[in-house]
């Protein structure tokens, strides 16, 4: 339903975007702090929660953070000259992914060395290159923003489920 709504205003840009996982979430969270409790959901052990966790938030970072960071960078007119098809949005997937896994097993520090590490292959670029830098450079910083968000929400959320069994069942 939130999905037909967006589709039929036309709306595709980064608010309508966040909004409507917003919406998501929210439904997703009401349904899974509801159904244990009411006994509807199965008698899953309480592992499964922080591991289905783990895998809703490399969902939304690997694919919704492409999905967000395209529709950020979108209105911004540049043509990169030669490149591999497509390894922009492989990279960002890959990086979103390492920031997740950093963030995770708690070395959020690393971050500072993937940005470092972009960095270094931006230095020393031509004047015809710089527009091409900043186009990366912007989809980079909405990348890691995003990847960030939701990894350091998926890690609370996980240390919620661990610690004190609110979400699972007969806890």
């Amino acid at each position: 339903m939130l999905d037909g709504a967006k589709a039929w205003f036309g709306a595709n840009d980064v608010r309508w975007f966040v909004g409507d996982q917003l919406c998501h979430l929210a439904v997703t969270a009401v349904l899974a702090w509801c159904l244990p409790a009411g006994g509807l959901a199965p008698a899953w052990p309480g592992p499964v929660y922080p591991v289905l966790a783990v895998l809703a938030g490399a969902v939304a970072v690997v694919w919704g953070g492409r999905h967000l960071v395209g529709l950020a960078v979108a209105g911004i007119e540049v043509a990169p000259k030669g490149g591999l098809p497509d390894a922009g949005r492989t990279i960002g997937q890959l990086e979103r992914a390492l920031i997740l896994v950093l963030v995770l097993v708690g070395q959020p520090e690393g971050i500072g060395f993937l940005v470092a590490a972009k960095s270094v292959f931006r230095f020393g670029k031509s004047d015809d290159e710089r527009g091409v830098s900043g186009y990366v450079i912007i989809g980079t910083l909405w990348s890691f923003g995003y990847a960030m968000v939701i990894a350091f929400a998926t890690a609370a959320l996980v240390a919620r489920l661990t610690e004190s069994g609110v979400l699972t069942p007969g806890g």
